[in-house]
């Protein structure tokens, strides 16, 4: 029996049966560390995955407010402007006056909603700067406009002229702003 290696009482039947515990075992921690491991990358794989849906709304978040707001200062902007021209184009009203007002609610409404501009275009995506760029154009040249026509002296200008192109101009304004808001819906929501 010593000759093959074999102790005094022990059998075959032993010997298989612990090696066959040792391997049932080996195989149990081996299992149990793959499934722990694969338990971690799942738990990994979910932690990213809420952290980047928390950072995706915390995003949306800071854009709705900027573009909100942009929205807001746009249409007080566009108010502010129609007032203005109309009491330009009627003619009924002072120079004095509307010179005032010109630099105190029209000038109000400008530098808003070119703050809003700015902040909106620190948040946008490149895509959404592009489209807001083409509003932003109509929004300058309708300063322009009105600018010049301070200047000038309101009384001086040709109303037929100016009313004409501020009307078209604010209307390309309006249509490009409406463009932006709606090209910025995938980004809020």
């Amino acid at each position: 029996m010593e000759e093959n290696g074999e102790r005094p009482g022990s059998t075959a039947a032993g010997r298989s049966g612990s090696r066959g515990s040792a391997s049932a075992a080996l195989a149990g921690a081996l299992i149990g560390a793959l499934s722990g491991l694969g338990g971690s990358v799942l738990g990994y794989i979910g932690a990213q995955s809420s952290k980047d849906a928390t950072t995706h709304a915390r995003q949306a978040d800071i854009r709705r407010a900027a573009y909100g707001d942009l929205g807001l200062h746009s249409h007080a902007f566009v108010a502010e402007l129609s007032k203005e021209a109309v009491l330009v184009v009627e003619k009924k009203t002072p120079e004095a006056e509307l010179k005032k007002q010109y630099n105190k609610e029209f000038q109000e409404a400008r530098v808003k909603v070119v703050q809003a501009e700015i902040t909106a275009r620190l948040v946008a995506t490149e895509n959404t700067r592009t489209v807001m760029d083409r509003a932003i154009t109509h929004r300058e040249r309708l300063t322009t406009m009105m600018s010049e026509a301070s200047v000038e002296g309101f009384s001086k200008i040709d109303v037929i002229k100016f009313g004409t192109d501020l009307l078209d101009t604010r209307d390309k304004y309006q249509q490009a702003m409406n463009a932006f808001l709606k090209s910025v819906d995938a980004e809020v929501i």
